[in-house]
């Protein structure tokens, strides 16, 4: 989701495309040695484009998906408080996970 007047993106991570180490991202034990190459080639993707957008002027705020359907999911309104007050704060990205919601600002 892209929130241009307020240079926001904000990003729903797949636990396991994205390689998040979760009850959600099971990697299968068949071809693993290609799952683990896809899987750190997803990873480094995402982390070049967090950098470019950063090096745009852009925020960014990532939500876990087990933190929407895990488990020990988050409530959609605590969600939704959390991006809230974070797009009124100055902090540069949020991480919104089960176990922190949190930013490295």
């Amino acid at each position: 989701m892209v929130l241009p007047k307020y240079k926001v993106v904000i990003l729903i991570n797949g636990c396991f495309w994205d390689g998040h180490d979760c009850h959600i991202a099971k990697r299968p034990n068949i071809r693993s040695e290609y799952w683990s190459e896809k899987i750190q080639k997803n990873m480094e993707r995402d982390g070049r484009n967090k950098k470019y957008l950063h090096e745009l002027g852009w925020r960014i705020a990532i939500i876990w998906e087990y933190a929407i359907f895990g488990k020990t999911k988050i409530l959609l309104d605590t969600i939704g408080y959390v991006i809230s007050a974070w797009l009124k704060s100055n902090e540069q990205e949020i991480t919104v996970e089960c176990s922190k919601i949190g930013g490295d600002g």
